[in-house]
């Protein structure tokens, strides 16, 4: 869980590992208290329907408005919270549009504003920013990796491809996220007419749902913040440990996925402040190495040549590109 900031008395601090029954020194309230406690509305526009979760600055809710009832997401943050962190809210909504707009994998915002919101059982309303963010249905990362029953080969190797794309497209913008947590991640399962057909697991996509800690320039220096590339490598390495976790149910794919896509991640895991940023369409051109090798029963897969193989290619990404003539076999369709 990463930091929370009370709504009620923000201040300019990180304190990590706090929870949301963690409870405020200075006005008694718990970090979960705009959780459980929801506005009922906001605007008039918007009915609160649903309580999402908690992040360092904000509260995300679902919402429904207009006489179709469309579904939004309301990310919810005191104005005051914006003061003590010298952010500009404005700015931030303005930079999430660009960066989102023509994007597979981040969500877009839709509308911001500033109200007044009432939670329940508080006397005074709280003067807040409102951001309004596409409704994705979904499962977040933490919580997707603790269902064990969807941890097949195909997920975790879509997952890692769309990871990289979703860095990928940060990099046309010329844009970092900064904030890739897994709470800020989720795993969508498509409905039929969405489904990618030309993706390793076509039936999910892997989207980042929060952009208020975007920026020009890589924040990895800071104490409290961790480069995109170095949390994805993290990622990585959780699903691929999950998948290993239980080798008494895992196939032989799913075995060998997981070992190579460790592989990967732990020589992309150095500080990335030290390390050049790789060209992503040649970290996905390994992905989909490994998910081709080890998908293939009548292929023999040597670990240490593989390994060996895969330190070549990291170490020619980190010195500016992968000469495509040394990468292992890539499956013949176009990948998704």
């Amino acid at each position: 869980m990463p930091s929370l900031c009370c709504f009620w008395n923000p201040k300019r601090e990180y304190v990590p590992d706090r929870t949301l029954d963690d409870v405020c020194p200075e006005c008694g309230r718990t970090y979960g208290h705009p959780l459980d406690n929801p506005p009922k509305r906001i605007d008039e526009r918007f009915e609160i329907v649903d309580v999402v979760d908690r992040g360092f600055y904000g509260a995300i809710f679902v919402a429904k408005s207009g006489s179709l009832e469309r579904r939004s997401v309301l990310k919810v943050v005191p104005r005051g919270v914006y003061e003590a962190f010298g952010k500009d809210f404005a700015e931030e909504c303005r930079v999430h549009n660009e960066v989102a707009s023509g994007t597979q994998h981040l969500v877009r915002i839709e509308d911001a504003f500033d109200a007044d919101v009432e939670f329940a059982g508080e006397e005074a309303s709280l003067p807040c920013h409102v951001a309004v963010l596409d409704y994705v249905e979904g499962e977040k990362l933490d919580k997707f990796v603790e269902d064990q029953s969807k941890l097949t080969a195909t997920a975790i190797a879509q997952i890692a491809v769309d990871l990289f794309r979703l860095l990928g497209e940060l990099e046309n913008k010329r844009r970092f996220h900064n904030d890739l947590h897994a709470g800020n991640l989720l795993v969508r399962s498509l409905p039929p007419d969405q489904r990618r057909a030309e993706a390793i697991d076509p039936g999910i996509l892997a989207v980042a749902v929060d952009l208020g800690s975007i920026t020009d320039e890589s924040r990895s220096h800071e104490e409290q913040q961790t480069g995109d590339l170095h949390q994805v490598a993290h990622h990585l390495l959780t699903l691929a440990d999950r998948l290993l976790g239980t080798p008494e149910r895992g196939s032989d794919v799913e075995y060998r996925l997981a070992t190579a896509l460790q592989e990967i991640a732990r020589m992309l895991s150095p500080e990335s402040a030290m390390q050049r940023t790789p060209k992503f369409d040649d970290l996905l051109s390994l992905i989909y190495a490994a998910f081709d090798v080890a998908s293939s029963p009548w292929k023999e897969l040597d670990f240490p040549r593989f390994r060996r193989h895969l330190s070549a290619g990291v170490a020619r990404l980190r010195q500016g590109g992968v000469d495509a003539t040394h990468q292992a076999p890539i499956p013949a369709r176009v990948p998704a």
